[in-house]
């Protein structure tokens, strides 16, 4: 038995020394202007979003990994029909948790080109409104690698996605599609990978 729990030891360990774990993230900035408020002036909308994430490459083309993602949005003084109605001159805090299976489909030199297979869950709030949020999707990205240790990232819209949303005390909706419009969100980042 002390053979046996030895080995198992020595594997581990083996597997910790050879592991491919990456560390990093990506955020999102972005800002709109001409949302008319309710005095009928412009409003500047503002979203910022940061997405802390661990990975872990199970080969040369494949990875899982997990985003833990934090966010806020504020339209100003606009009454949007996103948030119930509500004027949304004070802030909507997102919690985010997103699990994915990364394949790197197309592979050069210091390139990767990617697509992530992703199930997110999203929690919003502000004030007494509420929403939580569950999707399934698809979408595409790319890595530079100037070295062994640093990856730059940036992923391209929702790709090809499933949601189901529910505002509190409303029925849920649900959303797929197909996002073509790559640039938005655009989320950019970096890993560092042990």
């Amino acid at each position: 038995m002390k053979k046996i729990m030895m080995t198992l030891a020595a594997v581990a360990v083996a597997a910790t020394m050879n592991a491919q774990v990456y560390v990093g993230g990506t955020f999102n900035l972005g800002f709109e202007n001409k949302l008319t408020d309710v005095d009928g002036k412009d409003a500047t909308g503002m979203t910022f979003e940061i997405n802390p994430e661990i990975g872990y490459n199970l080969s040369e083309k494949s990875a899982v990994g997990f985003v833990v993602g934090f966010g806020i949005t504020n339209n100003g003084n606009e009454i949007n029909p996103v948030f119930a109605g509500q004027k949304t001159d004070k802030s909507a805090i997102t919690f985010q948790i997103a699990p994915y299976y990364r394949y790197k489909f197309l592979q050069f030199d210091k390139i990767d080109i990617f697509v992530d297979a992703q199930v997110d869950f999203k929690y919003t709030k502000m004030d007494e409104w509420n929403n939580t949020t569950f999707g399934v999707g698809v979408r595409p990205g790319i890595a530079f690698n100037p070295n062994d240790k640093i990856s730059f990232v940036a992923k391209f819209g929702k790709g090809l996605f499933f949601e189901s949303s529910k505002d509190k005390g409303s029925d849920s909706v649900s959303k797929f599609g197909l996002t073509a419009n790559t640039l938005a969100p655009l989320e950019i980042g970096c890993y560092y990978n042990f």
